[in-house]
């Protein structure tokens, strides 16, 4: 979908795959509440030195391993970026996290903006939701992370301009059935070995994260690229939409 997008320069993107590693546990709850409280304070120190632009985490359904969560941290800078996973590692509190980190650029797309769901509201933050000793996992809607890769030699392969149109014609057709709400796609600045494309689409509702899934299977895409999915919940948007300034 993205093969003739172009990326945005004016800004980087911090992935994150990360969770606690099993170390964290031992920890009284006083201990995890004070190395919480500390690096809390010294992240969002960070955020106001280098205007960070989007903060947005992701729960999965299933974590792998110490992977848990998925974030999505932009400044403007790579100075920003590279001020961020420094203070993320920082202890004591990021000893005890498993941090997997990439860096990537958003990718510039028209396809299916005219269909996304504009009227998504923004929930009224309360009190309980600044209270970071209770964060929740959002269930009003159902998040896909999409890592994928060209096929080698793909380039090479004749594309059949007539599937490629009923391809982007059922994008359409899911997209305004199921409710886009967001479609976001980004691209690594360091390829990994089976992934490079980042693509984070969200729905109401599970029939419309596994119908998107379902589409990516349509033979006409299939044979160009591979690709894992993995559902999730968005991570306390209320508490970190107080984050951003």
């Amino acid at each position: 979908m993205f093969e003739s997008s172009n990326t945005k320069k004016d800004s980087v993107v911090v992935f994150l795959k990360g969770g606690r590693i099993p170390s964290w546990y031992d920890l009284s709850p006083e201990e995890q509440d004070s190395y919480s409280v500390e690096h809390i304070n010294l992240m969002r120190s960070i955020i106001d030195k280098h205007k960070i632009i989007k903060l947005e985490g992701y729960k999965l359904f299933s974590p792998i391993n110490a992977w848990q969560f998925f974030w999505a941290i932009e400044f403007p800078t790579f100075e920003g970026a590279e001020a961020w996973i420094n203070a993320e590692m920082e202890p004591p509190y990021g000893k005890y996290g498993s941090l997997n980190y990439y860096l990537a650029r958003r990718i510039e797309h028209m396809e299916v903006h005219s269909v996304i769901n504009e009227s998504e509201q923004h929930p009224v933050i309360n009190e309980n939701d600044l209270d970071h000793t209770n964060l929740e996992e959002d269930k009003n809607s159902v998040v896909v992370i999409t890592f994928e890769i060209s096929v080698p030699g793909s380039d090479l392969l004749n594309l059949d301009e007539g599937q490629r149109q009923k391809y982007i014609k059922n994008i359409y057709s899911v997209s305004k059935q199921h409710e886009l709400i967001r479609l976001e796609a980004y691209q690594l600045i360091t390829p990994q070995s089976n992934w490079r494309t980042t693509v984070i689409t969200e729905f109401p509702t599970i029939n419309g994260a596994k119908a998107w899934i379902d589409l990516q299977e349509d033979p006409s895409y299939i044979r160009f690229k591979t690709r894992t999915n993995y559902l999730s919940h968005k991570w306390a948007p209320r508490y970190f939409a107080k984050w951003i300034k």
